[in-house]
């Protein structure tokens, strides 16, 4: 295929896209003269700045002055690459793209990679056929055990892997070749079965097409319990987890996922229609995992036993690590009961395990727990609780600035420590990137060595051209005066990043000061830093505007713009630094109290710098 025919598959795809549908998919759109407006999908507002313009088949937010087009959109919104927007697109506009699969991987592996989904395809009708028609007393017994239902094994692809049935015959009469058959990790060197005598998972990647299987013991004999495929050239552990494919949907309309250890224990949530719910098949969580996770709440429910507690904490360090670049947030869901989550469903049909489910504690009071239980912990030693204590401030590193205070008052209060031990505690370990696990910033960085953000288009074809939105998109909306090009984000040191992320919740939310003439004076007498400084002057007007009731929010450019009363030195002083203000995230209302709080009523102590808000790692 030449250039041409690869431009042209990227604009017939454009062409033949619905803009408008595309989005309203995801983000509820109203019509507003020849445009479509909304709050925007990808930063906090109030008021709406995202704009669609269907003619012409563009969007632009004017408030974090992201845009593009419909493959653009779902980049953004499904965090995924260009080539897998496209393809998402074509089926969409029922194009087919199966003449244009060499443009998309190189030909020699794309032709192994279609037989691999091919045998797999057939490989999982093959099992599904063998759980309908093989009745063994095993079998029954299992199914029976694990309430799985026709509807529950139609829903995930339950089959069976018998030890009587030779899977190689059956592929070598559908005509699959011996290399392909090697390759998929399904015979052992005998030809014998991979897989014997177990229920059989599918695990599928993120288009649906099958990867690999993962296979539950049935006989109680067999070790490991699960045995999953090996690694091939389409079946990679840490880039596939189990039941994504099924549950992307409702993850991305919730922005909350339930991560689970096994898949009986995804089958359980599925049960009582948690449909957001996914399992990490013993494995570590890894970049390619929380990729997915984007924007979510993920809600850890693993076992309450000495195994299920470590897991806890080793995802726990990926989650923390990788929070701040995807917007994410650790949930623990609290289970007493010493059970998993399918024992707790068989128990009452679901009862208990919903229950339990709504047990959910966050990072804060997770640690707190971890605190309290060390404490009571008699059984070990005080030189091997001050090991566990160090680990748990590695943690704290993490927590919010307010809630590192809040954990350091309770923590004292409870007689747990002294004052002057948790500082020490503190100053030695409340550091970033976990460095009492020797391995994991070691792991971390393979990770992001090997793992490229997006996939870059073959053959020299340019993304880029069909993707971008250039500035005079601005041009293709009725927009008033979108004026200057916002700058990207100052590097801020933690109080300089407080200071800033104060006076945009102030401008946004006004709402929030309780008393502005004393909110003033705070400020005023507040150690600016170099970095902020020329955001004080902006505040001061706004703060002497609400003062006299003629603040509008969402309209200080305007009413700057419109003050007869300032020079015009000054008026580009503050719309430049109103301007520069427009990245720059807001404060929720109590996050934004407790932070001003810290910050002007000890403005003069250094030590208190290190419960202001941190960057990811420290960085």
């Amino acid at each position: 295929m030449n250039n041409i025919d690869k431009e042209n598959i990227w604009n017939k795809v454009l062409e033949k896209t619905d803009l408008v549908s595309v989005i309203s998919e995801f983000v509820a759109l109203s019509k507003k003269g020849k445009n479509y407006v909304a709050n925007c999908p990808f930063h906090g507002e109030a008021t709406p700045s995202f704009y669609v313009n269907a003619e012409k088949r563009v969007w632009k937010c004017f408030g974090c002055n992201k845009a593009g087009n419909a493959l653009k959109f779902l980049e953004y919104h499904l965090h995924i690459s260009p080539l897998e927007a496209l393809k998402k697109l074509a089926e969409k506009a029922n194009i087919d793209l199966s003449k244009h699969d060499s443009f998309f991987t190189n030909s020699e592996n794309n032709t192994e990679l279609k037989k691999l989904y091919e045998i797999n395809k057939a490989v999982n009708e093959y099992f599904q056929y063998q759980m309908m028609m093989k009745k063994t007393p095993e079998l029954d017994a299992f199914i029976k055990k694990r309430n799985l239902t026709r509807e529950i094994i139609k829903e995930f692809e339950i089959g069976f892997a018998s030890s009587n049935e030779s899977l190689y015959n059956y592929l070598i009469s559908q005509k699959f070749d011996n290399y392909t058959i090697a390759n998929a990790s399904l015979i052992n060197s005998n030809q014998g079965n991979f897989f014997s005598n177990r229920l059989m998972f599918p695990i599928k990647n993120t288009y649906g097409d099958i990867v690999g299987f993962s296979g539950r013991d049935i006989t109680s004999k067999s070790d490991p319990k699960y045995l999953n495929t090996a690694e091939t050239l389409a079946f990679h552990k840490s880039e596939v987890i189990f039941n994504y494919y099924h549950a992307q949907s409702e993850i991305l309309k919730t922005n909350e996922v339930y991560l689970v250890e096994g898949q009986f224990d995804a089958v359980a949530l599925y049960k009582i229609n948690y449909k957001n719910v996914v399992a990490i098949m013993g494995t570590s969580l890894t970049l390619d995992h929380l990729k997915l996770f984007k924007n979510c709440k993920i809600n850890m429910f693993f076992d309450s036993d000495k195994a299920g507690i470590a897991a806890t904490k080793k995802h726990l360090k990926t989650i923390l690590y990788f929070k701040n670049q995807f917007s994410i947030e650790p949930v623990f869901i609290i289970n007493n009961l010493n059970k998993d989550p399918d024992e707790l469903y068989n128990l009452d049909n679901g009862i208990t395990l919903k229950k339990v489910i709504e047990n959910k504690i966050d990072l804060f009071t997770f640690l707190f727990k971890n605190f309290e239980t060390l404490k009571n912990n008699n059984s070990i030693s005080t030189v091997e609780k001050n090991k566990e204590y160090s680990y748990l401030f590695e943690y704290i590193y993490y927590l919010d600035a307010e809630l590192q205070l809040l954990l350091k008052e309770k923590v004292i209060n409870s007689n747990i420590m002294s004052k002057e031990v948790y500082e020490s505690f503190y100053s030695n370990y409340a550091k970033p990137n976990f460095a009492l696990d020797k391995s994991f910033i070691k792991k971390v960085n393979s990770q992001r060595n090997f793992i490229k953000e997006e996939i870059e288009a073959p053959n020299n074809f340019n993304i880029n051209k069909n993707t971008e939105i250039n500035n005079y998109f601005v041009n293709d909306f009725e927009i008033p005066n979108p004026k200057r090009k916002i700058k990207s984000n100052k590097q801020f040191f933690a109080r300089s990043q407080l200071i800033v992320e104060i006076i945009k919740t102030v401008l946004v939310n006004p709402s929030y000061i309780d008393d502005i003439s004393k909110f003033s004076t705070s400020f005023i007498r507040s150690n600016v830093t170099k970095e902020t400084e020329e955001y004080r002057e902006l505040v001061l007007y706004a703060l002497k505007l609400m003062k006299n009731n003629i603040y509008i929010e969402n309209n200080l450019e305007q009413t700057i713009s419109d003050d007869k009363n300032l020079s015009q030195e000054r008026k580009e002083r503050l719309l430049k630094a109103y301007d520069n203000l427009k990245d720059i995230q807001t404060l929720d209302k109590i996050t934004f109290q407790n932070q001003s709080n810290i910050l002007f009523e000890d403005k003069s102590n250094p030590k208190n710098i290190f419960n202001l808000k941190r960057g990811q790692n420290g960085q």
